[in-house]
């Protein structure tokens, strides 16, 4: 059937012929995934698909983004022209996660067999060559001839059209389905399951989808496509990336058309092996082995729905998902506490162990199993074994407190909320339901049994509450969730969402600039610098030409003398901002004019020069000299070298740590890593200082170098910056012995022109995170002497020769270790004065009460105020309970003025003249702002605080008002 119009490249590469096409048909029921995942990387790489490392499930650059397929997203700025391809056709296979947005699998997992939270996309793109007809054929080839899918049991589907959208029917993907030779009955027409974006705005376009047929029904199945059968499965979706979708909603053509296919490698296992699910394939299996042996449970059974009577099969196969996801997002370097998806996904799997499997470590025991399956395929397991332990250790830790802390909270809640003890999910997760569910309480009219989809919205974006959870907590109360008019509102919001979309900062300058088709600019020569015999480091300096004058987001003739403008060259010398190294600055001179470059920015294949116009006038064609500031530059490469060395010497002091992300300039850096043992103390930044100050000493030789990514990442002692995505040969910078980065930014030729280093603070940027700040040469050597003026302010303190205020200043300009040790001084000295005045108050405090008890009273009454400002409450109330007589109070407690009344039960006595608590301080709220403090018997026990804000002078005349108004009440 294919033969019949010819199917494209009809030569297999040798490894595929080992791998898959040189064995019989029997073989290929039963190949392992991974010989799967090569012979498909292998076939489109014998098609001029250059093989491209996996993305990170989570963007670097949006640690909160929710997981998705991130297959598109990382190749966006060449679908959107912002960026040029590398090459014109690639394939990978890609990690994916789903556990929210618009691709959310989490409540399908384990109760069918082709939903995960975490799976492999086999991937191929083309960016700007070939399009619909060459991929169509493409992949039947493969599915066909190459893993020998029968074609009767395939069907295909293609776009109808969106008259809302204008688009008509894709009748040309028809057509070409028609034409390779399947049968019109089996290629399906869909609206909605056939048009792919990657959110509210950008890329998207329409799709065609290959689907499988389980039973291999004689009579077909088309009815049973995109119906939600697990029977009829999608294995491959062609998507075809040509339009723009704005912030209102209107679709563009895309300056090139391009395709992004993607095809689950646990379904087409599924297919290859003969199993009925994706659970059966030699990707879960493993698991199950191990989870069996591990905990002792029943072996796994492969039972859903009604048949899986206790549960367990569901258990099996949802923990071996979640511990796929949580090993995968962790090897990418995702932080559990700054994720609260991963966090959630992570704590389910261990719920599962502890309460399903009764097996505290099985977790750790699974992670180890999932990256050794995926190891071959994926380096950075291997990498991050490490942090992957230390994460899931300190995660059990914090679950474990949690669970403790939340069962004694949740039966105390349910005495108010007695549905939270019906609910499903665990105690932890089911404190953070409480407000919820207090909300649920107020705002439902009384008598109402439905819960309508704006206050389901509210409850789901103000208390987090999922649409399942929603159901669960309305089956509870006796409520109808409206759920077509949730899901309406939840689509509001993501449509309102699309104004608040980001866009890229130089799209529009990419998109003006490949208009122009204007050469790239050669910046080679921001590499090219060398030392002089003195030592000095010479910078280059080029001449170049203008190629374009882009000012307020178009291209202008010229720029005059005082124009802010961004400046495109043929060649460069200037770094431009990336690698968290800041971009250069410096000065653009020709003949009578200059323009100020106060940043360097890349912008596809060109680099910006961004600044002003102080002389002259500047205009296209222009010849101009391009002049580093020699000083920025140096600082951005001691700094961008300190931050290698900083991260190096973290590894070397903490257990597990992973560098997030970095940022250095020409005046400090910035380095922010994971660290799961908590701060980083005061001892282990001095040790990171030592260990860095000892690689300056050694005057080691920092070289830079190129090879391929695959060989890089098999290097043992290499450091990956967590959900960044590699080129392809990628550039390294190393220090021997010490560091291996993948590197673009400049650095220096060796250690020793370091100078000098210290760290100057350290934060936590989140539960997990910590970032730390310091400064390298000229800066570090002021911040020792920064240093030294704060140890000889701890030892003038300590001699009582100088006042904590003439030593805090000295603290905020120290590094972080002086800083520590003159603030803990600080401290000390505080700690010792507040020792000293706790002992004059607690004397004052007894000369007080001693007057109290002798106070001389008619035999009625005692009213007393107590001076200072001190917390009297505690001694006071004990007295005033001791005393036979009716007896108030008025004193100051923490910057609050208190009122305190006792009334004796035989004081309640005898008639008109009997005194109550309550009504013996009710007159007072007449004078001033007051509230009353609950008591359980206001007859005998009564307090009032007075909520109006006083200063000193005023409490004590008002203490005065208050004291006489009691006597006066009380003499009545």
């Amino acid at each position: 059937m294919v033969a019949a119009v010819g199917c494209l490249h009809r030569s297999w590469t040798r490894v595929l012929h080992q791998l898959v096409f040189t064995q019989p048909r029997s073989r290929l029921h039963s190949m392992p995934a991974a010989e799967i995942r090569q012979a498909f990387i292998e076939y489109f790489k014998e098609r001029n698909h250059k093989f491209i490392r996996s993305s990170p499930v989570i963007p670097r650059k949006d640690k909160t983004l929710a997981f998705v397929n991130a297959g598109m997203n990382q190749f966006k700025p060449i679908f959107t022209g912002e960026e040029v391809a590398r090459w014109p056709r690639a394939v990978n296979s890609q990690k994916c996660v789903r556990v929210g947005g618009k691709h959310n699998d989490l409540s399908d997992v384990g109760l069918d067999g082709y939903h995960h939270t975490f799976f492999e996309m086999l991937g191929s793109w083309s960016f700007g060559d070939y399009f619909k007809r060459e991929a169509c054929q493409m992949a039947w080839c493969l599915l066909t001839e190459g893993y020998g899918i029968s074609p009767q049991h395939l069907y295909v589907t293609y776009f109808a059209g969106d008259p809302a959208l204008g688009l008509p029917p894709d009748h040309e993907c028809r057509d070409i389905w028609r034409q390779i030779g399947v049968p019109a009955e089996r290629v399906l027409p869909f609206r909605e399951a056939n048009f792919w974006e990657m959110g509210p705005v950008g890329p998207c376009g329409p799709c065609t989808e290959l689907h499988y047929d389980h039973l291999q029904r004689p009579g077909g199945a088309a009815h049973r496509v995109n119906a939600g059968h697990s029977d009829v499965t999608e294995l491959w979706n062609l998507v075809f990336i040509q339009h723009q979708r704005h912030e209102d909603g209107s679709l563009t053509s895309l300056p090139e058309r391009h395709v992004d296919t993607g095809m689950g490698l646990e379904r087409l296992a599924a297919v290859l092996q003969q199993v009925p699910d994706n659970y059966g394939t030699d990707l879960f299996t493993p698991l199950f082995s191990d989870i069996y042996q591990t905990s002792g449970a029943p072996a796994y059974g492969g039972r859903y729905g009604a048949a899986d009577r206790t549960g367990l099969d569901t258990a099996y196969r949802t923990l071996a998902d979640h511990a796929r996801m949580v090993t995968v997002t962790l090897a990418d370097g995702a932080v559990p506490p700054d994720n609260h998806k991963l966090r959630r996904v992570l704590r389910r799997a261990l719920h599962l162990c502890e309460n399903a499997f009764h097996a505290p470590r099985l977790l750790s025991v699974l992670s180890d199993r999932v990256a050794e399956m995926l190891g071959p395929a994926f380096p950075e397991f291997d990498l991050q074994s490490n942090n992957i332990k230390a994460a899931l250790a300190a995660e059990r830790e914090s679950w474990l407190a949690s669970v403790s802390a939340a069962a004694g909270e949740r039966r105390r809640c349910a005495a108010e909320l007695p549905e939270l003890l019906q609910l499903s999910v665990g105690p932890a997760e089911c404190l953070q339901l409480v407000d919820g569910l207090r909300e649920l309480r107020r705002a439902l009219p009384a008598g109402e049994r439905r819960l309508d989809g704006r206050l389901a919205l509210q409850l789901h974006t103000q208390h987090g509450m999922s649409e399942e959870v929603l159901q669960e907590v309305a089956l509870v109360r006796g409520l109808q969730l409206d759920v077509e008019a949730f899901q309406a509102c939840l689509a509001e919001v993501r449509a309102d969402s699309r104004q608040a979309a980001p866009v890229s900062r130089h799209l529009a300058d990419a998109l003006l600039l490949r208009r122009l088709g204007l050469p790239s600019t050669d910046d080679a020569a921001k590499y090219e610098y060398t030392r002089r015999a003195s030592g000095e480091y010479e910078l280059p300096s080029v001449t170049a030409r203008v190629l374009a004058v882009l000012c307020a987001g178009g291209r202008a003739a010229a720029a005059a003398a005082g124009q802010r403008c961004s400046v495109v060259l043929d060649r460069t010398c200037f770094y431009p901002e990336g690698g968290g190294q800041a971009g250069d600055r410096g000065v653009l001179r020709w003949p009578g004019g200059e323009l100020s470059v106060t940043d360097t920015q890349r912008c596809r294949d060109f680099t910006l020069h961004e600044g002003t116009v102080t002389a002259g006038r500047l205009a296209d064609g222009q010849e101009v000299r391009c002049e580093l500031d020699a000083g920025w530059r140096l600082g951005c490469m001691r700094h961008h070298t300190a931050t290698h060395l900083l991260l190096a010497a973290l590894r070397h002091v903490l257990t597990a740590t992973a560098q997030t992300a970095s940022a250095s300039d020409g005046r400090r850096l910035r380095l922010e890593v994971t660290s799961y043992q908590g701060a980083i103390t005061a001892q282990q930044i001095s040790e990171c200082e030592r260990l860095v100050q000892e690689w300056t000493a050694a005057a080691l030789p920092i070289s830079v170098g190129s090879e391929p990514l695959e060989t890089a990442l098999r290097r043992p002692q290499l450091t990956l910056l967590a959900g960044e995505v590699y080129p392809d040969p990628v550039r390294l910078v190393s220090v021997p012995g010490v560091s291996c980065e993948p590197c673009c930014g400049t650095h220096l030729l060796s250690t020793a022109d370091l100078a000098a280093f210290r760290v100057t603070s350290q934060r936590a940027a989140g539960l997990g995170v910590r970032v730390l700040r310091a400064v390298a040469g000229p800066a570090a050597q002021q911040a020792e002497r920064a240093a030294a003026r704060a140890l000889h302010a701890v030892e003038r303190l300590v001699a009582g020769q100088m006042s904590a205020a003439e030593a805090r200043p000295l603290a905020e300009e120290a590094p972080y270790r002086e800083k520590m040790a003159l603030l803990g001084a600080l401290d000390t000295l505080s700690d010792a004065g507040k020792a000293q005045q706790k002992e004059q108050d607690v004397a004052l405090m007894e000369r007080q009460l001693a007057a109290l008890e002798r106070a001389e009273t008619d035999g009625r009454f005692v009213v007393h105020h107590f001076a200072g400002r001190r917390p009297y409450a505690v001694p006071a109330m004990r007295l005033l309970k001791r005393r036979r007589l009716p007896t108030a109070i008025v004193y100051q407690s923490r910057g609050v003025l208190s009122v305190r009344c006792a009334v004796p039960a035989g004081a309640q006595e005898g008639g008109a003249g009997a005194l109550s608590a309550a009504d013996w301080l009710a007159d007072l709220t007449g004078h001033v702002q007051c509230q009353w403090v609950p008591v359980p018997e206001p007859a005998r026990m009564a307090g009032l605080d007075v909520t109006s804000r006083l200063s000193r002078d005023d409490e004590a005349q008002l203490a005065e008002l208050l004291v006489q108004l009691l006597r006066q009440r009380a003499v009545r």
